[in-house]
């Protein structure tokens, strides 16, 4: 029984760093884009200051 526990476990653990390691390039991603987001944002509230809402 504890031979299973501890398979299982191992299993759990390559498995959370499967997915983890396939997570890398979209966490990447998801920053390049909230910073493009954000510096559009930026340069959208400075062209027209009166008609940005946030």
């Amino acid at each position: 029984m504890e031979k299973v526990i501890v398979s299982l476990g191992l299993l759990s653990f390559v498995f959370l760093g499967v997915i983890s390691y396939k997570n890398i390039p979209v966490v990447l991603v998801n920053l390049k884009m909230s910073q493009i987001i954000s510096k559009y944002n930026l340069f959208n509230s400075q062209l027209q200051p009166c008609h940005f809402s946030g």
